[in-house]
């Protein structure tokens, strides 16, 4: 394509030429009328035209109809770029993403396609579909959305829809219930056609390694107390020696066992006493690496908090509470074990695929963010995006000041309350963002303590973020956030719909020309660039006022694991509550920022080449079962399944064979002769009589043990990565012996399920039948 070939500022110039000729027809349609709008619209739909450059003028013109909003020459180049060339767009809080979001659903709905539109909550699907349907109402195609209340029936109705909004979680547990149904008609097709992804990275980036799972309670392991206090106790005395033994890297948060700490983790597995039931020296070291994590990394109102003595996940990226999510393979025990709480049971995996997985399944991925640029070639490597920033329709008046550092955490929350104090009545709406619930918690403190009210916007207080977001721009207002908590909606200052009068402190311009619109604190630099510019772009949305400072002190994450600034404390120590402007450490922050983002990329890159063995391997199994689910033959599975048996029984004990099929296959399976046996199945078993519900049982419990073995196999790789980092001399080592183990393993996996899977449907077959001769 054209644009691709061109620098940046020349894309955008590309796409306005073709918007400017498209905003020119567009008012002739809005002088028209909007019934003219419609009719074209509805013939462009019956003959599925593809072409913008017919279907965007009308379109822009109901738009403007509808909500009397005229839609800029940048938000019309946008939804030109992302439909006609792919293109992700940058384009900054408050430019009008939604107005933008609503031209591509529809561009794509017109050509034939199925669109999905991904937004940051339910909360914000619901409030969209609910305007694009009001839009779109006399339009040939259908807008929904979904919701965690809709049933299986509302579900499918939802999917049928042209256009369907939904948060990412939605759309995910639909698909991980789809495969892990029993039966075809149990499924929720998804076309996996085009969807649009709204605040891009915080999806496809920000939750990229943690996989959304369904878990099985009623299959939960009963966790041995005994082996996982054995376990913490033996993490805890490495870590009170954790020079000696420990390798701790604070930047990739990675807790590392070094030589001679294996060489004490073999003493205590050998001199362990028996009723503690250790299992394999990996699984024992697998153990107490998540106690490590648990005692060194995974910190109390940071990742978690305890709630109605339960644990309750944070997403470190939003700061929000994650709901029904437990941490996997036993992290979770750990956690409660340092927390004094019950130790529940270790529920099984039943499926499980992460964004990037999932996502990259669409024809056609493109998306919208106000922060894309810092990390454009990730991006491009692991989904093929491409980004195009869009410049604002208004130049912004924010004032961005320079950082303030401060020797520790007691200056730095003083400095906070002093700025504040500082502020003319009324004071401009502030919005203040920490890292943590317990920074907020303590900033929140402080300002009780010094008589100011303010709303809080984190993890604990989850179910006031609308209520808290729409008074965020209001004069006299103190907000402070968890990270950012509240993304996907706009503050506005003042309040809407107030009169611009002199003098009015609610309305919009007294907030913003006499007050200096929002001002931003942030508490600290978060360990990337790309989360700090959200939180700077929070403020001086459309060409509006604001400012942003950040107060940094050394004890901030950051800092303390990037730099540890000798020459430099004495200095901030006499300066106390005031702080300093200090380029040296503020240039050491930008490197510390860049350094960590790589290391998260590597990171996440190398957490993709695990990710894809198993996915390779999962692909395989899914093959497998897709065949016995959509069969309608019974006695034709078994048959398939004993082939494939036969093709690989050199990787299983005959004695296994002999236990599950009987001594009768002995000869057949020694001289790979499955036509005996197949014989044998088609005289033995008989499906007469059967109703196509009978069949679906049989067939039904096929599916369920190749689900059982692959969960069972599933727990069995993740011990498998501690074996190959066990024998390792290198990272890139790890992953070479993972990979020999794992197809080692992989090929008596396939032998097993199909032996098992014969089993179990010649079993239920036969109890199936025996209940229908009964009848």
């Amino acid at each position: 394509m054209i644009s691709s070939i061109l620098p940046s500022k020349f894309k955008y110039s590309y796409y306005k030429k073709s918007a400017i000729k498209v905003s020119s027809t567009a008012d002739k349609y809005i002088d028209h009328g909007i019934k003219k709008c419609i009719c074209d619209l509805n013939k462009y739909k019956s003959e599925k035209v593809s072409g913008f450059d017919l279907v965007l003028p009308p379109l822009v013109a109901l738009i403007f109809f509808r909500t009397g909003k005229r839609a800029y020459l940048e938000q019309i180049a946008s939804a030109i770029s992302m439909f006609k060339d792919n293109f992700t767009i940058e384009m900054k809080t408050g430019e009008g993403k939604t107005i933008v979001g609503f031209m591509v659903s529809a561009l794509y709905a017109i050509s034939g396609r199925s669109v999905h539109f991904v937004t940051a909550n339910s909360y914000l699907a619901q409030r969209d579909a609910t305007e694009a349907s009001h839009i779109f109402e006399d339009l040939d195609f259908s807008v929904s959305f979904l919701d965690e209340s809709m049933n299986g029936k509302e579900r499918r109705l939802s999917y049928c829809s042209e256009i369907l909004w939904s948060s990412p979680s939605e759309l995910v547990f639909d698909h991980l219930r789809s495969k892990s149904a029993l039966t075809v008609y149990d499924r929720i097709e998804n076309h996996f056609d085009v969807v649009i992804i709204d605040e891009l990275d915080s999806v496809l980036l920000d939750n990229a390694r943690t996989p959304y799972v369904i878990s099985d309670e009623s299959t939960g392991l009963s966790i041995n107390t005994s082996n996982y206090a054995f376990c913490f106790m033996v993490a805890q005395k490495l870590v009170k020696q954790r020079e000696k033994f420990l390798v701790v890297n604070l930047k990739e948060r990675n807790v590392g066992i070094n030589k001679a700490g294996y060489e004490i983790l073999k003493a205590w597995f050998e001199g362990a006493d028996s009723d503690v039931e250790l299992g394999s020296m990996s699984v024992f070291t697998y153990r107490v690496k998540q106690a490590l994590e648990v005692l060194l990394l995974i910190k109390r109102d940071v990742d978690y908090l305890v709630k109605d003595r339960e644990i309750i996940l944070i997403s470190n990226e939003t700061g929000r509470i994650l709901n029904s999510v437990k941490w996997s393979h036993g992290l979770h025990q750990f956690v409660e074990m340092k927390e004094g709480l019950e130790i529940s049971s270790c529920a099984s995996t039943r499926t499980s695929i992460t964004s990037r997985l999932f996502f990259n399944k669409y024809r056609i991925l493109v998306g919208l963010s106000g922060t894309l640029l810092t990390d454009k070639y990730e991006l491009a490597d692991s989904y093929g995006i491409d980004i195009l920033p869009i410049p604002t329709h208004t130049p912004s008046k924010r004032i961005d000041h320079p950082d303030k550092f401060f020797l520790n955490k007691d200056y730095q929350f003083a400095a906070i309350i002093n700025f504040i104090a500082s502020q003319q009545n009324p004071r401009p709406p502030i919005l203040i963002c920490t890292q943590s619930v317990d920074d907020s918690s303590v900033l929140s403190e402080l300002l009780n303590k010094n008589g100011y009210s303010h709303n809080m916007l984190d993890a604990k207080h989850p179910e006031h973020e609308a209520e808290v977001i729409s008074c965020a721009g209001l004069p006299n207002t103190i907000t402070i956030s968890t990270n950012l908590a509240g993304r996907g909606t706009d503050i506005k200052l003042g309040v809407e719909g107030e009169n611009d009068v002199e003098g009015n402190p609610n309305s919009h311009k007294f907030v913003n020309e006499v007050l200096g619109g929002l001002q931003i604190i942030g508490v600290g630099r978060n360990s990337s660039r790309r989360v700090d510019n959200q939180l700077i772009g929070r403020s001086g949305r459309q060409g509006d006022c604001g400012s942003s400072r950040f107060f940094c002190s050394l004890d901030d994450p950051l800092m303390a694991a990037y730099g540890s600034f000798p020459g430099v404390k004495s200095l901030l120590e006499n300066a106390g509550e005031d702080g300093l402007v200090m380029g040296s450490i503020q240039r050491s922050i930008y490197q510390a920022q860049q350094l960590n983002e790589g290391a998260d990329y590597t990171s996440r890159k190398s957490s993709v080449r695990f990710v894809n063995v198993i996915n390779a391997q999962e692909s395989v199994v899914e093959t497998l079962r897709e065949n016995v689910i959509v069969s309608y033959d019974v006695i034709e599975t078994i048959k398939s399944l004993l082939s494939l048996l036969f093709a690989r029984s050199e990787g299983l004990p005959l004695k296994l064979i002999v236990q599950e099929l009987g001594p009768s296959v002995v000869k057949p399976i020694l001289y790979r002769d499955s036509s005996a046996v197949i014989a044998r199945v088609e005289k033995d078993l008989s499906v007469d009589g059967l109703t196509g519900r009978d069949l679906l049982q049989v067939m039904a419990e096929g599916v369920k043990t190749i689900d059982d073995i692959w969960v069972e196999y599933e727990s069995e790789l993740e011990y498998l990565k501690v074996r190959a980092s066990y024998n390792a001399s290198s990272d890139g080592d790890v992953f070479n012996i993972f990979a020999t183990l794992a197809e080692k393993e992989f090929e008596a996996l396939i032998s097993k399920m199909a032996l098992k899977t014969i089993k179990a449907m010649c079993d239920k077959l036969t109890v199936v039948s025996a209940l229908c001769s009964i009848k």
